[in-house]
């Protein structure tokens, strides 16, 4: 990742993308832990 940051001649360019590939995996990691806690919720709500 650094190595195509200083490959890139436009670093700011680099940068933005490295940042949305970084701000997509926290939310794709966040929908999972909800769908996650969703489940063990309702799993936890019918033994209950």
């Amino acid at each position: 990742m650094i190595l195509e940051i200083f490959n890139n001649t436009d670093i700011s360019s680099a940068l933005s993308q490295n940042g949305w590939h970084f701000f997509i995996g926290i939310g794709i990691t966040f929908i999972i832990g909800i769908l996650i806690g969703t489940i063990t919720g309702i799993r936890a709500i019918k033994k209950a």
